[in-house]
């Protein structure tokens, strides 16, 4: 095997990592929930379903982000560009995320959720996925002017899907 294999592989499970971690907590965060609480307690398969559509779109970004930020020259470089594109993604796919549920079906995808309706997390969930799509091709790159390139596009993306 090539060390540069590795180098990325490592920079691959790093980013899932901390991209899962992040989306989590800043999903609870502004939700204000505990995801574990309501999952089991609660037995909410919907709010299960709302989680795993986010931690998919986590993979998805970083994915994306490694692929796209790792140059395999510097170590230092790319993790300043893995995290300058990645945390921003994240955090930009829970926000949109969390908007568009609540404007979706005019706010009542949150309440459905909460009586555990399985419908209304899977939409929530694919709804996620696609926006993680989009982030994930529009977030990636190592440089400033890159990045600012990449916001612009995005929010040109984001507007069209919603």
């Amino acid at each position: 095997m090539d060390a540069n294999f590795f180098y990325f592989a490592a920079f691959g499970i790093g980013a899932v990592l901390v991209f899962q971690v992040s989306a989590v907590v800043f999903g609870a965060v502004l939700r204000r929930v505990n995801f574990a609480e309501e999952i089991v307690a609660k037995r909410c398969g919907a709010a299960g379903i709302e989680q795993a559509g986010r931690a998919v779109g986590a993979f998805i970004i970083a994915a994306s982000v490694v692929k796209g930020c790792v140059g395999g020259v510097d170590f230092a470089h790319d993790l300043a560009w893995t995290a300058a594109f990645g945390f921003p993604a994240v955090v930009l796919l829970v926000v949109v995320g969390r908007l568009s549920a609540q404007f979706l079906l005019r706010a009542r995808i949150p309440a459905e959720i909460a009586r555990n309706n399985t419908a209304a997390g899977l939409a929530v969930a694919a709804h996620d996925i696609a926006t993680a799509v989009i982030i994930a091709r529009c977030l990636h790159g190592n440089s400033v002017d890159t990045l600012g390139i990449s916001l612009c596009f995005l929010a040109i993306s984001l507007v069209t899907l919603n």
